[in-house]
């Protein structure tokens, strides 16, 4: 779809936040991302998280990913 392809192009150059579902995990590279905050992640299969975490900082600076909870108390 060329209409995502220019958002996505256009972000690339001037965005600094991006909300996203997981569809961001394959097919885009954003290298200027060197934060990600996954809300949720126990909804989330290790594959997706693996994946998720790959998007960030692909240009070799440092970069962070934070996994945030709703569950109020680990089962664990």
């Amino acid at each position: 779809d060329k209409n995502k392809e220019e958002v996505i192009e256009e972000f690339r150059e001037l965005g600094s936040i991006l909300l996203a579902t997981t569809l961001i995990e394959v097919g885009i590279s954003l290298p200027r991302l060197s934060v990600m905050v996954i809300l949720a992640p126990e909804r989330l299969g290790l594959a997706t998280l693996h994946q998720l975490r790959g998007r960030v900082s692909r240009n070799g600076l440092k970069g962070y990913c934070f996994l945030c909870t709703i569950q109020e108390e680990n089962e664990r």
